[in-house]
């Protein structure tokens, strides 16, 4: 069975911060992402939301912060949650991308 070429962005693990609040509660989850791209990030947390919740992320690191749209793309008991980036403003994705 052959798939269709996907073109995905590549993914690097780093040590920042993540701070996931969902859009219409404001529940806040915070951690550690296990890997982040251009157009998602991962998060391994206790906490989670359910698949298709609407987020906002804000990624930071010493003196660095970028925000994002979101929408939970899978949650996962083993493997956490992903959440797929829906928009990301120029100058957050000027940050991201260094």
């Amino acid at each position: 069975m052959v798939c269709g070429h996907i073109k995905q962005a590549p993914r690097h693990s780093l040590v920042i911060d993540i701070e996931a609040t969902e859009s219409y509660s404001k529940i806040q989850i915070k951690g550690q992402p296990k890997d982040l791209s251009m157009s998602g990030c991962g998060l391994v947390s206790i906490r989670r939301f359910s698949k298709g919740t609407n987020v906002t992320i804000k990624l930071s690191r010493q003196c660095t912060q970028a925000n994002a749209l979101a929408r939970v793309a899978y949650d996962n008991a083993d493997l956490g949650m992903g959440f797929a980036f829906t928009h990301i403003e120029h100058g957050d994705k000027r940050v991201l991308e260094g």
